[in-house]
């Protein structure tokens, strides 16, 4: 599943339906899971569930851990989006301390989002790995269908389940940027003409080919 426009169309839906309870968020490196997983979340606590957003790749860790009651305890306000930041890393992440603490939110929450960052390395493997599906987040213009097809092998030899992949358009090129540039360098024997100059404008300022929808 690839989407565009909204993010998050049919996702929630499949969720309930498969009965995710635990669903972690992923990149290929360009950090746009910390985003997606802030809006997902909101998304699903605005559906009328209890959702708990956990930015495993935060940064800056927090006074908590994933192997004692400090897990529940430094949980901010559970009104609304209940929010832990990234735990104590005074060691590395160990998988079997995620999936207890995981099923202990989820005595509480309803859905818990983790942001796991990228899957491209093993503590962000091992996030995914103790969720029961992963969404991941594609950076257009910038990841190869090929690092995510060997990605996709690896999380399949793993067992997870991937629930979907979301394009950021954000970080496609400017298509009419790109196309003025590339007429420039291979047709600069036609620079002299007005209207080859007019194109070009064209090319740099339309907003349907830039990507510019509003």
């Amino acid at each position: 599943m690839i989407v565009t426009r909204d993010p998050f169309s049919g996702l929630t839906t499949m969720l309930e339906r498969k009965a995710v309870s635990s669903l972690a968020v992923a990149d290929l490196g360009g950090g746009s899971a910390a985003w997606v997983s802030k809006a997902l979340a909101a998304r699903l606590q605005s559906l009328g569930g209890t959702t708990l957003m956990v930015g495993l790749a935060e940064q800056s860790p927090a006074a908590w851990s994933l192997d004692d009651i400090s897990a529940h305890t430094a949980i901010g306000d559970r009104s609304g989006l209940a929010y832990l930041g990234a735990p104590q890393q005074d060691r590395p992440l160990q998988l079997n301390s995620l999936v207890q603490a995981l099923l202990r939110w989820q005595q509480e929450f309803s859905t818990v989002v983790v942001h796991a960052g990228s899957a491209l390395d093993e503590r962000g493997i091992l996030a995914i790995s103790g969720c029961q599906g992963v969404l991941l987040v594609v950076d257009g213009g910038r990841d190869d269908e090929e690092k995510l097809e060997r990605l996709k092998i690896r999380l399949n030899h793993q067992g997870v389940v991937l629930m979907g992949v979301i394009l950021n358009r954000s970080a496609l090129p400017a298509l009419g940027r790109e196309l003025a540039s590339s007429l420039s360098r291979r047709l600069c024997w036609l620079s002299h003409k007005s209207w080859f100059g007019r194109l070009q404008i064209w090319l740099r300022e339309s907003r349907f080919l830039n990507g510019r929808w509003s």
